[in-house]
């Protein structure tokens, strides 16, 4: 006996050899024995699966050497398994089975060759949050490409199901996109499989060590023992928390946009990365509200501007704080081609040139989001979101950002790019600081305005008509009342002239 499962890893054996997934991560924390478990189940599918291959990876050939080869050495059964081979990095079985240690090496391989023809039946990539997502992707193309020869022995090989392990830390990036939120959210399904597991579900763990992880600093404590995915090493935007910017359900079904508060919004141009909108609007007591943002790739200049009239108010598109690249005459917009904002103009979205510096751009994120410093009128930051799946994605995206190491002051954040299919990237968080690092001016309550909870203070029925008319006998439509004007949606909110 050389493992012996404890009830966590039974229970991601069981699903890894259920033939119901090809993709199953385990962990979220340390010392929850993820790498013990994913090479001894790439050992058991070497023997279930005779001639198969397996190749077993890290993100490169030092970390291989100090973390990957001293577990698979405890654990290879002598006799089964022979010592690696550190010329051809393989270790070969006795019946025809060959486990591959691959290292990722995307510093000396950045377009990822050393996968082309890589012939195996799975994968396990070990600490898979240390790796990018093209080399997942390219471990889906690669995992089952290897066909079990027939021999002798073995006339008929079964041919193992496409098999990836992966193990993995709490991390922003494709990890948590792909599977701890989805599985967070209840929606992860076949053929992708995620289990948390914590020191704590670690029976082998003696009490003493568990309770000496209780002096770790309070963020390395909630992020590798507790599993907290939203904290992130480095974080740009430490005090960033979804149960605390997102307006709850409660505070979602009380939100009404008032027709006189401020309102304008944001855009990051893209096409070969991501484009990324979002509409803003400023309260009464101060609180920035993120109506909802949108993402995409791969979108002409008009499409993207159909997305923002589709998601936004009219009124927030009268002023829309941009990067420079929507004033750009680039090469695909030379002659008489038009610039992306005046583009964007033929949709009522009036572009204007945003702060692009970066420091101080992030330097009024910060203080929006702060739950140190919050807005004093209400206790709470002065930055929220609306509760959108955009929005959420919004949030999640400027959480994963990390300071740039190369940052003279520690306050810039670092530039990440999107990949090839357009996941990931800092669009979102390069619109978000478009839209706040700008000074707009609070709206104000008409004098004739009664809100709702003048109405109610009344004992009166909200949904009644405005205010009475002025001394020159100008008013609202008779016919509109409260609940027609905030009730039926944004564009309902734009018919009306400024100041009503």
């Amino acid at each position: 006996m050389l493992f012996k499962a404890f009830a966590k890893q039974d229970e991601f054996t069981k699903a890894a050899l259920s033939g119901n997934f090809n993709y199953l991560m385990y962990g979220g924390s340390i010392r929850s024995g993820k790498t013990f478990l994913m090479v001894a189940l790439i050992l058991l599918l070497a023997r279930i699966y005779p001639g198969s291959r397996w190749a077993i990876c890290r993100k490169d050939l030092p970390t291989l050497r100090r973390n990957l080869l001293p577990v698979f050495n405890k654990l290879r059964p002598e006799g089964f398994c022979e010592p690696v081979n550190q010329s051809t990095w393989s270790s070969k079985c006795s019946n025809g089975s060959e486990i591959l240690f691959f290292t990722e090496s995307i510093k000396d391989d950045p377009d990822l060759n050393r996968w082309k023809g890589l012939e195996v039946n799975g994968f396990g990539l070990d600490e898979a949050n240390e790796f990018m997502d093209l080399s997942f992707y390219k471990a889906q193309e690669r995992a089952g490409s290897w066909l079990i020869p027939a021999t002798p022995e073995n006339p008929k090989p079964r041919q193992p199901k496409p098999l990836i392990l992966l193990t993995v830390n709490p991390a922003p990036g494709w990890v948590r996109r792909i599977f701890y939120d989805p599985w967070h959210n209840k929606s992860l399904t076949a053929p992708y499989f995620f289990l948390q597991a914590l020191p704590k579900d670690n029976p082998y763990l003696p009490q003493e060590y568990l309770d000496s992880l209780e002096n770790l600093p309070e963020l390395e404590y909630r992020r590798y023992v507790l599993g907290d995915w939203d904290t992130v090493e480095g974080a740009a935007f430490s005090e960033l928390r979804l149960e605390t910017h997102l307006l709850s359900p409660e505070e979602m079904a009380a939100f009404s946009l008032r027709p006189w508060w401020a309102q304008w919004s944001a855009a990051d141009w893209g096409f070969a990365h991501p484009f990324a909108g979002g509409g803003f609007t400023l309260s009464d007591d101060g609180t920035i509200y993120v109506l909802d943002s949108v993402r995409r790739h791969g979108l002409l200049d008009t499409e993207q501007a159909q997305e923002m009239t589709r998601i936004l108010p009219a009124k927030s598109l009268l002023e829309c704080w941009s990067g420079a690249d929507m004033f750009a005459r680039r090469k695909a917009h030379e002659g008489a081609t038009a610039t992306v904002a005046e583009v964007w103009a033929e949709f009522g979205i009036q572009c204007e040139r945003a702060l692009t510096d970066r420091v101080p751009g992030w330097q009024s994120v910060r203080r929006a989001i702060s739950v140190r410093a919050p807005n004093p009128a209400t206790g709470r930051p002065r930055l929220r979101w609306l509760d959108t799946p955009a929005n959420r994605d919004c949030i999640i995206s400027l959480m994963g950002m990390v300071i740039d190491p190369d940052s003279k002051t520690g306050e810039d954040v670092l530039k990440v790019d999107a990949d090839r299919e357009g996941h990931g990237g800092d669009d979102y968080p390069d619109m978000l600081r478009y839209g706040i690092a700008t000074k707009v001016p609070p709206g104000e309550m008409p004098v004739n305005e009664k809100s709702p909870e003048d109405y109610l203070a009344e004992g009166r029925d909200p949904n009644q008509k405005f205010g009475p008319k002025d001394a020159e006998g100008i008013g609202p439509n008779e016919e509109d009342t409260y609940e027609g004007v905030l009730g039926s949606g944004w564009s309902a909110l734009d018919q009306f002239p400024e100041g009503f």
